[in-house]
């Protein structure tokens, strides 16, 4: 023990010796790691939306649904069957149903599942609301599948098995809509995180699409492309 004592008294005088002599010590810090962007995962996906579905005031389906019927009145008939394919919470979802549609929702976030089921039950013409993994029970059934405010979130992984999902849907004339962000500057919405110092779009888009972007790539599918046009959802 006394020569523990010894020893750190012995280094603090050398401290304070140093001190005296006007000689700073040297003192390692971590240098700051540069901002990285983040790797959107499935699985990371999944939490993101899990959560956001406990905050349904932010969806931008809830600011729009009201007036987005009147945008594809040139495709609604009566007696129509319609999906809402990344419905989120249901909100469009109950739009249609008040207007006399049977419905249905599709999402890929399980919260968002339950959510658009709770919200819609007991609404005549609801068909229910399942994962993206339980619906081929479905397929051909629809008449009009929207695929609003989704493609700008799929990775590349998903974003062709996404289309030729919601094309598989559909009857042989039906159609399917698709709403997007229009010319996105993905670099304007970007937040960063101070605990792992990644950034990342605040509301997980990934990619950025123009009508005529939109247009090519959905031809490429061999789809055929009936109008694009730009447009103000609100």
């Amino acid at each position: 023990l006394r020569k523990s004592c010894q020893r750190n008294l012995r280094a603090s005088c050398d401290l304070r010796s140093t001190l005296k002599k006007g000689v700073t010590p040297l003192l390692t810090e971590r240098a700051p790691m540069e901002p990285r962007p983040l790797v959107w995962t499935d699985e990371n996906i999944k939490r993101f939306w899990d959560f956001e579905a406990r905050h349904p005031e932010r969806y931008f389906g809830a600011l729009i649904a009201q007036t987005f019927p009147s945008h594809v009145t040139a495709y609604l008939k009566p007696g129509m069957r319609i999906l809402d394919y990344g419905a989120g919470l249901g909100h469009l979802v109950r739009e249609f149903l008040k207007l006399g549609y049977d419905v249905g929702a599709v999402d890929y976030s399980e919260q968002s599942v339950r959510a658009a089921e709770a919200r819609n039950k007991d609404a005549p013409g609801f068909l229910g609301a399942r994962s993206t993994t339980d619906c081929t029970s479905w397929t051909g059934t629809f008449d009009l599948v929207i695929l609003s405010e989704v493609v700008e979130h799929l990775t590349d992984e998903h974003l062709i098995p996404t289309i030729q999902a919601c094309l598989a849907l559909l009857k042989p004339a039906g159609v399917l809509v698709i709403t997007t962000p229009n010319a996105e500057k993905l670099e304007e919405a970007e937040v960063f995180c101070p605990d792992c110092q990644k950034v990342f779009h605040r509301w997980q888009h990934v990619r950025s699409w123009s009508a005529h972007s939109l247009a090519n790539f959905l031809r490429s599918l061999s789809a055929n492309v009936l109008e694009t046009r730009e447009t103000n959802l609100a």
